[in-house]
């Protein structure tokens, strides 16, 4: 029984591997290849999403473009009717306004501020440039002011200078190192100080004001020391002040004002023109007031009052006016105001106590 059973399985064992020795190589290819791809689309279908979850995510994309949609509708309606609400308001103000404006034209008109104006600079003009040069040139001379020479050496010097050679004798500080032996030292420093507001060279210019300065500050020094000598200083006088600011273009009388101690011949003595240099301004070409000559002027005058001079109370205040009136004109009152209140500072220190006591006023029609 047991041997016929044996035989069976053996008979079926071989059957089974009769049919698959049967198979072709392709086909059986074919049948594993279409296996494992059922095999593989099983083993990653749990990865997809399911047919719900997506049918959710379309959905809310659609309520979002929806949404978008209205927005943009109830955005456009509203943008309408603000431009018809300011269309409106525009045609209800415009009639009130025009009547509002014929009502109080003038009132309004008083009140409109014209910005068109152009405000001018506060001053006044005090300088023509057409008088410019109108007493004397750069080339003045020396002895137009009055200079006599002892025969010294460096007066020798200074009466054989000639203009052309002015700024050779000025960069040698020769008036500096030598002003003690200048027989007439006050004439050469209205002299240099007179050319120094004219000049056009700004080397000359710079000469003139160096030797002026050195030659002041040996003055201030002399003052504020113990020496028992005499003491020592300068200052131009008022109406030698005045021709200078006239030969700029000033008027006399808009620089001395109403009230003033001087008669008219000392006035004309101080405007007499140089009869050699005359004919020179004449032909020569007008220019334009220097605003850094005048500062240098400036300069020197602090300088020079701070020698003390002795000098009236009346003389003080003439200088104080002169420089003041100088000051308000429009073309240079910007370049000259520290020099101005340093000026005016030194003169308030050469009043005397009895000064103080005592009132001196000068009238001015500006």
């Amino acid at each position: 029984m047991s041997n016929d059973s044996n035989v069976s399985s053996s008979l079926e064992h071989s059957d089974s591997s009769d049919s698959d020795e049967d198979l072709d190589a392709p086909e059986y290819s074919k049948i594993f290849s279409k296996r494992s791809a059922d095999e593989a689309f099983q083993a990653e279908e749990p990865k997809y999403s399911s047919p719900q979850k997506v049918n959710r995510l379309d959905s809310l994309l659609s309520d979002h473009l929806k949404e978008a949609a209205e927005r943009s509708r109830l955005e456009k309606v509203r943008e309408e009717l603000l431009q018809d609400i300011h269309n409106d308001s525009r045609e209800e103000l415009q009639p009130h306004s025009q009547s509002l404006a014929s009502e109080h034209e003038d009132h309004l008109q008083q009140l409109d501020v014209k910005s068109s104006e152009q405000l001018a600079h506060p001053g006044i003009k005090l300088f023509n440039v057409e008088k410019l040069c109108c007493l004397y040139s750069e080339r003045t001379s020396l002895f137009a002011y009055g200079f006599t020479s002892s025969g010294s050496a460096i007066d020798k010097i200074l009466a054989n200078t000639a203009t052309d050679s002015l700024s050779t004798l000025l960069l040698s500080k020769a008036i500096v190192t030598c002003m003690q032996h200048i027989s007439d030292l006050k004439s050469v420093l209205i002299w240099l100080l007179n050319i120094l507001a004219v000049h056009s060279s700004p080397v000359t210019v710079h000469s003139c004001y160096n030797n002026l300065i050195g030659t002041l500050h040996q003055f201030k020094v002399s003052s504020l020391g113990k020496s028992s000598g005499p003491h020592i200083s300068w200052c131009p006088h008022p109406l030698a002040l005045m021709r200078i600011f006239v030969n700029l273009g000033a008027r006399a009388e808009d620089l001395l004002g109403k009230e003033h101690k001087y008669s008219q011949d000392e006035i004309r003595k101080f405007l007499t023109v140089e009869n050699d240099e005359n004919v020179e301004c004449k032909e020569t070409p007008k220019g334009q007031l220097q605003k850094e000559n005048v500062q240098m002027v400036y300069k020197v005058m602090a300088l020079a009052l701070q020698t003390k001079p002795s000098m009236a109370k009346e003389d003080l205040t003439q200088i104080f006016f002169m420089l003041a009136k100088v000051e308000l004109d429009n073309h240079i009152n910007r370049s000259i105001s520290l020099e101005a209140q340093e000026c005016f500072s030194a003169i308030l220190q050469c009043y005397s106590e009895e000064d103080w006591s005592s009132e001196v006023s000068i009238s001015s029609d500006a």
